[in-house]
């Protein structure tokens, strides 16, 4: 049987497609290597659609590295701002913090203010006027100062009622005509007033006497200068106060 296959490689186009073509055409007339080639230009036509594929992807993967992959843009920086602001409550861009100091156009101490991160990092911190402080944190307190002033409220007016029923007496030297040698002073009804309770009792800042009055009602501003009977009130909270009985006589020889 004549061959049909050329005895050389094409160097052309148009020479290899004709050796394409009579491979072939050897193929169909022999019965051998059809379905071979056949599958073989199939599979080269798949490896090169694969590949095709496989340089986009690889390209588009490398353009999105470029320009979201980096470790110093908005991303991360939100995240290292989330970790360094720790526990504390963001809002509106600032942090929460407790002042522990008086600071000029900020607040006192004890304020729960919201500042900006850098103002606080910068200049608070460093200067220890005031820490971090979530709105647990913040609730806590409020709490608690809830817990100790009605604690302190309790404790006022069980000695509002007690102070009204006491009535004190001091005996000093005074003239045929009643007038002291010396006088009584507020600090004097107030020491005495103390120690007729127990200890700290009335130890606040808040305890002081705050009006001397005579048996008609007229305000007595400095010291006390003449026996009689008079009344005297004493503050325990800020609207809570006592008023109560003071007898001054005349000391016996």
């Amino acid at each position: 049987m004549p061959s049909l296959v050329a005895s050389s490689f094409p160097t052309s186009s148009s020479d290899k497609a004709d050796g394409r073509l009579a491979r072939r055409n050897h193929a169909v007339a022999t019965g051998y290597g059809l379905f071979e080639a056949v599958n073989n230009e199939g599979n080269n036509c798949a490896k090169k659609k694969n590949n095709a594929t496989i340089r986009r992807t690889t390209s588009s993967s490398s353009c999105w590295h470029g320009r979201n992959h980096n470790p110093t843009g908005p991303l991360y920086a939100s995240r290292k701002a989330s970790v360094h602001l720790g526990a504390s409550s963001s809002k509106g861009g600032k942090v929460q913090v407790k002042l522990l100091k008086y600071v000029e156009g900020t607040g006192s101490i004890g304020d729960i203010v919201l500042v900006a991160p850098a103002f606080f990092e910068n200049k608070l911190k460093r200067t220890n006027s005031a820490i971090l402080i979530s709105d647990e944190e913040v609730r806590a307190e409020k709490q608690s100062k809830e817990r100790l002033q009605q604690a302190q409220l309790d404790q006022a007016l069980d000695m509002q009622k007690k102070i009204q029923e006491v009535t004190l007496s001091f005996f000093k030297k005074a003239g045929p005509e009643g007038h002291l040698f010396g006088g009584v002073g507020r600090k004097d009804i107030l020491d005495e007033l103390k120690r007729t309770f127990p200890v700290g009792a009335l130890e606040g800042k808040q305890n002081k006497i705050t009006l001397v009055e005579c048996s008609n009602g007229l305000e007595i501003k400095g010291d006390i200068k003449e026996v009689g009977s008079y009344t005297s009130t004493v503050s325990l909270l800020t609207d809570i106060a006592a008023t109560f009985r003071v007898e001054v006589m005349a000391a016996l020889n």
